[in-house]
């Protein structure tokens, strides 16, 4: 493939990925729930 085609794919799945907020909160928020779920645990460490 053309190097020119991959840039402008690549691109246009950028621009996608920023219009489409469920998108890009998808992958945040269990990342959010792990660190949140982790300290409220307590402090029985």
């Amino acid at each position: 493939m053309n190097v020119q085609r991959i840039q402008a794919i690549f691109e246009k799945d950028m621009k996608d990925f920023m219009k489409n907020t469920m998108m890009l909160f998808t992958p945040i928020i269990p990342v959010i729930l792990a660190v949140l779920y982790s300290r409220m645990g307590g402090s029985d460490r």
